[in-house]
């Protein structure tokens, strides 16, 4: 039996009790560890500050700088105006330019539906541009201009006509491009070809290619236009000259006044074709 030790030691008097070889192999694998992880850390800091380093100097680099502007994608403008908005953002750098820096230079052209920023290093920026779509050229006060039905309007491209003409109303107002898109839709390109204010009442005052006169709302178009079908026969043979009708309502056609001739300038003196005073 032996005295000289506890019958049951602790864990705590085990590794006292622990030969020095079995302490010594401990030690080296925690210092070897330690060293390891000092490493991994040193080896992080330094890829980052690397890094941090790296995208300063590309960011500051005069090499990456917007030399050249490109526009592509158009099909029915011209790049030039593009081109000429975006001048100035040669020269600042490319790695930095924001699209919001692009997209408040394009903000002027509203047949411009979208766009998209490409950025070829080390110099190059291209715009690929999407033109709206175009539901008809009319003419205005300002010119021919283009509509898109969704309230936008601009000057048409060079060699396009007016489809009807607008009389002191706003092409770009989205009641009036909502009341040509359901014309259009009927196809009555051609046989309307005036659309103006029908005044205090409201509405809108239609002018047809055989000189009607329609008196029409911006809603449920195409019923107003078959009351009109529906009557403008029955008008010709019996009210010949009242040419104005009033469609808006759902029962009936309301015809408007009689429409004077207009007088003819007082004949002068000059104005006889009897010939010569000596015949």
């Amino acid at each position: 039996m032996n005295r000289g030790l506890p019958a049951h030691p602790s864990r705590a008097m085990a590794r006292d009790w622990a030969p020095p070889p079995l302490r010594s192999k401990a030690r080296k694998r925690w210092l070897r560890r330690m060293v390891r992880l000092v490493l991994v850390t040193a080896a992080i800091v330094l890829t980052s500050a690397l890094l941090d380093t790296c995208w300063s100097l590309l960011h500051s680099d005069r090499a990456f700088s917007v030399q050249h502007i490109e526009v592509v994608g158009l099909r029915h403008h011209q790049a030039a105006p593009l081109l000429d908005a975006l001048r100035d953002l040669r020269g600042q750098n490319l790695l930095e330019l924001k699209p919001s820096e692009v997209s408040e230079r394009l903000s002027a052209f509203p047949w411009l539906k979208g766009f998209l920023c490409r950025k070829h290093l080390p110099d190059t920026l291209i715009v690929e541009a999407q033109e709206s779509d175009v539901l008809c050229a009319v003419n205005a006060k300002q010119g021919v201009l283009e509509i898109n039905g969704e309230g936008a309007s601009w000057p048409a491209v060079r060699g396009v006509a007016g489809v009807f003409t607008l009389s002191n109303l706003d092409p770009g107002d989205l009641e009036v491009q909502a009341l040509i898109a359901q014309m259009l839709r009927l196809g009555l390109a051609g046989q309307v070809t005036a659309i103006a204010s029908a005044g205090a009442g409201g509405g809108y005052l239609l002018t047809t290619s055989d000189h009607w006169k329609l008196i029409v709302s911006g809603s449920d178009f195409p019923d107003q236009w078959r009351r009109f079908l529906a009557s403008k026969n029955w008008v010709a043979a019996y009210e010949p000259d009242r040419r104005t009708l009033d469609v808006r309502w759902a029962d009936k056609v309301v015809l408007g006044p009689p429409e004077t001739p207009e007088a003819s300038p007082p004949a002068t003196a000059g104005d006889d074709k009897g010939g010569t005073q000596h015949g």
